[in-house]
């Protein structure tokens, strides 16, 4: 038995949804069976990495525009001092480097005084 609202399996002899009170349904149609993945494998790449939470903003902005989906390593630790080789690297899916580098590369962020370091550095 599953409820057709959230698709929660319960067991025979249960009637209505303990969630969504509605009835519940012996199987739910082939398009809305439950899900047995939990998305799609993404493989990261290092795409730049900044100490600068401007750079952080506006990097983020421009990925999420492309719908580049992105992570950032060290993203929370804040202000760090140039030198030290921490700060937040942004890694993002293999599938869409290219994309996402050359939106990057526009933004000339070396003219307005940011530390930032490409995946070129990094090698």
């Amino acid at each position: 038995m599953f409820c057709p609202e959230c698709k929660a399996e319960y067991i025979d002899g249960i009637t209505q949804c303990a969630d969504c009170h509605v009835p519940l349904v012996w199987e739910l149609p082939k398009d809305e069976e439950p899900d047995e993945q939990f998305g799609e494998y993404i493989e990261w790449t290092p795409l730049i990495a900044t100490i600068n939470q401007a750079d952080m903003a506006l990097i983020k902005s421009i990925l999420e525009s492309e719908n580049i989906a992105y992570w950032i390593q060290g993203e929370h630790r804040g202000m760090i001092p140039h030198g030290l080789g921490l700060g937040a690297l942004f890694h993002v899916d293999k599938s869409r480097y290219d994309d996402a580098k050359t939106l990057v590369d526009q933004l000339d962020l070396n003219n307005l005084g940011f530390s930032i370091r490409t995946s070129d550095d990094m090698e």
